[in-house]
């Protein structure tokens, strides 16, 4: 019986390590997946930017 016990106790300690693990890499990919789209969204508020003020220059000429 202590053996088979033993065996459990093994065997839940491998699936708790396997599991935080994979966490882990799900916790890194996510930063990951964060970081490229704050980058993007930084680059798409970039580009708004200059239309606006091309735009505005656009409308100044013209007036």
């Amino acid at each position: 019986m202590v053996g088979r016990s033993l065996k459990l106790y093994v065997f839940d300690k491998q699936m708790e390590q396997n599991l935080r693990s994979e966490i882990h890499r799900a916790e890194k990919s996510l930063r990951d997946d964060m970081a490229t789209l704050r980058s993007e969204i930084t680059q798409a508020h970039t580009d708004v930017l200059k239309r606006q003020h091309n735009l505005s220059t656009e409308l100044l000429r013209l007036d």
